[in-house]
């Protein structure tokens, strides 16, 4: 069996995908399948699609180019040649306002930092700070903090 026809196995359109999510997840339910088995094997297609991206996008593109249409369908899948992610360098405009504005902002930048650093450490009670500008006294309490527990999985 080729790589293609082994693709061919999963899900190829909406419902597919979705009938596919819902068995998966009601099998998942069910303590049919291990999880962590299954975690395995979508961190393995997570590697594949990263590993072939760059090169598979570039082909993509290039068969897309056959086609003259900007936009198309091809085997119910809407297919639309777009620019994507525009990115713009400044480094070379010269502009000396807009590179005292990038050094204002790398300055405030640092300091919020530095800053969020400090509330990070307050106690949980509390601590009275002062604003160096206007002489005001201010209770100031640590930040809220949240998180979500889950796994990291690394192939070996």
């Amino acid at each position: 069996m080729n790589a293609l026809q082994t693709l061919k196995q999963l899900p190829a359109n909406k419902e597919q995908v979705e009938l596919f999510s819902n068995k998966l997840i009601a099998e998942l339910d069910a303590g049919d399948i291990d999880p962590l088995q299954a975690k395995f094997l979508f961190k393995a297609l997570e590697e594949v699609q990263k590993a072939i991206k760059e090169n598979l996008d570039t082909m993509a593109l290039t068969e897309a180019n056959k086609y003259p249409e900007k936009t198309f369908e091809l085997t119910g899948f809407k297919v639309e040649k777009a620019e994507l992610g525009t990115k713009y360098d400044y480094s070379k405009c010269g502009d000396p306002i807009l590179i005292k504005l990038q050094k204002l902002s790398e300055d405030v930048q640092a300091r919020v930092k530095s800053r969020q650093e400090l509330l990070k450490n307050c106690p949980i009670e509390g601590v009275e700070m002062t604003d160096e500008e206007t002489g005001e006294m201010t209770r100031c309490f640590p930040p809220s903090k949240t998180s979500t527990s889950g796994i990291k999985i690394t192939m070996k």
